[in-house]
């Protein structure tokens, strides 16, 4: 059915158009476009369908001409466009460029604390689902000064700068970077001989800056253990998902589409990995660009026969036997679980379920081994190319049902059907043998008489001399009769 769209919209959605820059964000473009398009509503029209029809008018130069020169039938859904477009405009490798930016910044020598603030705020900005935690942020930024600044900071603070809760970081730098003395700009260039030599602060003690560093590693310990061994039970995930690139090993860099949140905002999925958590290993955890909390599944731990009891206070992770693997704790309304708080003396591996055509590929190209055996070689890793994944048998092998089938007997005949000899003969040619005789002869005819079970056997070079054979044969037992 056809259905009109109306100017304002169309005028609405071309104010904030996407060009294709390297500055320009296209998570923030789709964010934008979702609400405006989040209330049409058309009789026996989706939303999806609005979406698609709008968002080429959302796009131009470089953007417009991509999207133009993607084939017909690449993109069928809305699903489709959202992924190719954050495929294409915001890759994985360039995520991962503007992060190394982040963790490894460092002020420059000729910068103030102000600048040095703008230029760190400017990163953030230019990748806006990068994961980190604000208190990762602070302490990134903090390190990244040099001692004037940092001991500015501390003063500022009335003591150490890393002791006190963001509201008090955002604060603090907030203040001091908008207070630009002379003294917090390094003279560059020569100053006259007139001009004043410029005020300097006083240095920070060698043993007082030994002991900041002692004092920073053991917060940065801290938080990092904080960081990583919390994770939330939720029950409407499919998949375990984290949102810190660093905790999980074995990464394997894939954009696997996008997950949506409550709020309506989108995330890339951007590979997956394995998280070690003291006794604890989870195979394929999804890496989720701008998740701030991780999230266990509930689902997945079914999957992996493992069974998932809540109660009033405690939540409880058992096995088939009734062990408790893991204990988590319920804060408000949410429980959370602690991977290194598990009792359990043996290591735990949670892995994720393999679909049935991966199951069954494994199980064919092992030679039908069983399931059971293809497990632990999984979980071992033992065997080189197996992915680590939990294979589940989940109906009987069609070449079992083959090899195990029985065929019902033949009854016994009380009167033979031959009455005398040579009157039914029995023929079967069996060839080619892979390894010729010594005078050269790959196939065997075997001829058998059906009332006294005499056999004759012929051995033939190739298939065709075998109408000659038969033809010197009967002339022998005709003689012979």
């Amino acid at each position: 059915d056809n259905f009109e769209l109306k100017h304002g919209l169309l005028t609405l959605v071309q104010n904030k158009q996407f060009y294709g820059l390297d500055k320009e964000d296209t998570h923030a473009h789709i964010h934008y476009f979702n609400k405006i398009t989040s209330t049409l509503k058309f009789p026996d029209v989706l939303n999806t369908s609005i979406k698609l029809l709008l968002f080429p008018f959302s796009l131009e130069g470089a953007a417009r001409i991509w999207l133009e020169k993607e084939p017909p039938q690449s993109i069928l859904n809305w699903d489709d466009l959202i992924s190719k477009f954050i495929n294409q405009f915001f890759p994985p490798s360039k995520t991962t460029s503007l992060r190394n930016e982040i963790t490894n910044f460092q002020q420059r020598f000729d910068e103030t604390l102000s600048e040095a603030c703008d230029r760190f705020k400017n990163l953030l900005r230019a990748c806006p689902h990068h994961g980190f935690l604000e208190l990762r942020h602070l302490d990134t930024f903090y390190n990244a000064l040099n001692s004037k600044d940092q001991d500015s900071l501390n003063s500022a603070a009335g003591g150490n700068f890393l002791d006190k809760i963001p509201c008090d970081y955002l604060s603090i730098i907030e203040r001091k970077s908008k207070v630009c003395y002379s003294r917090d700009k390094p003279v560059v260039a020569r100053a006259p001989a007139y001009q004043a030599p410029a005020p300097q602060t006083q240095g920070v003690l060698k043993e007082d800056f030994s002991a900041y560093v002692k004092a920073n590693d053991a917060v940065m310990k801290n938080m990092q253990t904080q960081e990583i061994v919390l994770f939330i039970v939720d029950s409407g995930c499919s998949k375990y998902m984290i949102g810190n690139l660093k905790l999980l090993i074995n990464f394997v860099e894939n954009f696997l589409g996008t997950v949506k949140f409550v709020n309506d905002q989108i995330a890339p999925i951007l590979g997956y990995g394995d998280l070690v958590q003291g006794a604890v290993t989870i195979k394929r955890v999804y890496y989720v660009e701008g998740l701030n909390h991780n999230l266990i599944s509930v689902s997945q731990f079914c999957d992996a026969d493992l069974e998932v009891a809540f109660r009033k206070s405690t939540c409880y992770i058992r096995d088939l036997k009734g062990n408790n693997l893991l204990t988590g704790s319920r804060g408000t309304d949410l429980y959370s679980i602690k991977l290194q708080d598990t009792n359990s003396p043996n290591l735990i591996c949670l892995m994720a379920k393999a679909t049935s055509s991966q199951a069954w590929l494994w199980h064919h190209r092992l030679s039908h081994l069983n399931f059971n055996t293809i497990n632990l070689l999984s979980k071992n890793d033992i065997l080189v190319g197996l992915p680590k994944l939990k294979f589940i048998k989940d109906h009987l092998c069609s070449f079992y049902e083959l090899g195990k089938a029985k065929r019902k007997s033949f009854h016994t005949k009380l009167t033979s059907s031959s009455k005398r000899r040579l009157q039914l003969l029995h023929m079967d040619l069996c060839g080619p043998m892979r390894v010729a005789s010594i005078n050269g002869k790959r196939y065997v005819l075997v001829i058998v008489d059906d009332y006294s079970r005499y056999t004759w056997t012929y051995f033939l070079r190739s298939k065709d001399e075998t109408p000659e054979v038969l033809i010197d044969f009967l002339r022998l037992v005709q003689r012979g009769l």
